[in-house]
């Protein structure tokens, strides 16, 4: 909402000319990219967006040291100012992908009026060039956020302002929408969507390719085993668990990374992991644990996180296989799995712009996961390494096609976490509310995105 993109992409995550900062781009070489920026347009807080604020903004997401978005930078060599309002970037290898992420994280366009203004965390003063100016956030309760007077996109925003509450628990998510407190939610309970279409609300239900999944530190025992990765792969009943916690809405994850949204890059005869008893009871054999093991998990205190859990756990006790379930409130039960305080965490994965950046968030060994991966002698980490280079370097459609089949094989093979189901995407909002829910299960209330009919 309070950012724009230098590159903006639609609800099919195809970039879009009518959605970016950048008026129009060209790659006149696999190596070069440049940008022409939209005239005239400002941050919120008055500074002008040039190509001189695009070079700092792309060199702060790349070298800053807390920043998320170096893996996704980092070969992006050089940004030249050619003039007020043309960039040139010049990359040190082919990277196709990059173009899609910049729709994503690195592509939100910060103030750097406002960065060097305050050391405060970012997040807490929002400056951008969006459909929508930060007004204020109350800790646990509510980020409130108005409509931007002189928002470049003419016809937008389509809506005053938004609140958007924090802390309410999955049934007053229904009941709020039900009684009018609330315009519209995201992710309701998917038990309840009939109850919501029977009341008249309009029920928005898209599959992506973001992965309910158990994120494993190959660092610490019993994750150094690829045996027993294999084995709590093999052991979940994915049909099972969309059918029981889920109400069906769901999909399967035995594709990899490659789910069905993913259109030319989904392989429908991939041959990922399903449940097979017969497979798990092997690799245990394998893995010199043939009776089963036990290890524990941080999870989510939500009820129906806690559900997806036990379910699993479940699933794994017939085979020895002891999974003691943490609950936590969020974030500490993943940031303790970041802080290399636990072994496993079970959480989601969203959808990010390109695959190649959602692997890579999992698995680059240069990236957000580096200290849960095995070192640079691993069999598996040598062969995620090359296939992303591979695939990175792949501009030609088909020639992308074949090396992120390869790079999703690598991943499989080495079982790095559990994949559970491909997400959907559920949106349940008043009639009279016109939105329309995007491919990578995410609010887009900036632009136009968002209006009332009456």
């Amino acid at each position: 909402m309070v950012y724009d993109n230098l590159v903006g992409y639609d609800e099919t995550l195809t970039p879009q000319a009518s959605r970016s900062l950048a008026e129009s781009w060209e790659i006149p070489d696999e190596t070069t990219l440049i940008f022409k920026l939209r005239p005239g347009i400002t941050f919120h807080d008055g500074s002008p967006v040039t190509a001189d604020e695009v070079k700092w903004h792309i060199e702060r997401a790349r070298d800053l040291d807390i920043a998320v978005t170096a893996q996704d930078t980092q070969f992006i060599a050089n940004v030249e100012t050619v003039d007020e309002l043309t960039s040139k970037w010049t990359l040190s290898q082919p990277f196709a992908p990059l173009i899609r992420i910049l729709g994503d994280r690195p592509g939100m366009l910060v103030s750097r009026k406002q960065v060097e203004a305050t050391d405060e965390f970012q997040g807490r003063h929002p400056v951008g060039t969006g459909a929508m100016k930060f007004v204020e956030e109350i800790d646990g309760d509510r980020i409130v956020v108005e409509a931007n007077e002189n928002y470049w996109k003419e016809g937008a925003p389509l809506v005053d302002g938004v609140v958007m509450r924090f802390g309410v628990t999955p049934d007053q998510k229904i009941n709020g929408l039900l009684a009018g407190d609330l315009d519209i939610i995201d992710a309701p309970d998917p038990n309840q969507l009939d109850v919501l279409r029977d009341a008249g609300m309009t029920v928005q239900n898209i599959p992506t390719n973001a992965l309910q999944r158990t994120w494993l530190n190959m660092n610490k025992a019993p994750w150094d085993n690829v045996h027993l990765r294999r084995a709590v792969n093999y052991a979940v009943d994915r049909e099972e668990l969309n059918k029981l916690v889920y109400n069906g809405v769901h999909t399967p994850a035995s594709f990899g990374f490659m789910g069905p949204a993913l259109g030319a890059d989904h392989d429908p005869n991939f041959e990922g992991f399903k449940f097979d008893p017969e497979k798990v009871r092997a690799e245990l054999s394998l893995a010199g644990f043939p009776d089963g093991f036990e290890y524990e998990v941080n999870t989510s205190a939500n009820p129906l996180s806690l559900e997806k859990d036990e379910l699993i756990q479940a699933q794994y006790a017939q085979f020895g296989i002891v999974r003691n379930i943490i609950p936590k409130p969020s974030p500490d039960y993943y940031t303790e799995f970041w802080d290399l305080n636990v072994g496993a965490h079970s959480s989601g994965m969203s959808v990010r712009a390109d695959v190649w950046q959602q692997i890579s968030f999992v698995a680059n060994a240069n990236g957000f996961s580096k200290n849960v991966l095995p070192d640079e002698n691993d069999e598996f980490r040598k062969a995620i390494d090359e296939a992303l280079s591979r695939t990175a370097a792949a501009f030609d459609p088909e020639e992308r096609k074949v090396e992120i089949q390869k790079l999703n094989q690598a991943y499989m093979d080495s079982a790095w976490g559990v994949d559970y189901l491909y997400s959907s995407y559920q949106v349940a909002h008043k009639p009279e509310i016109v939105y329309t829910a995007r491919g990578e299960g995410k609010f887009h209330f900036g632009q136009d995105d968002i209006g009332i009919t009456s």
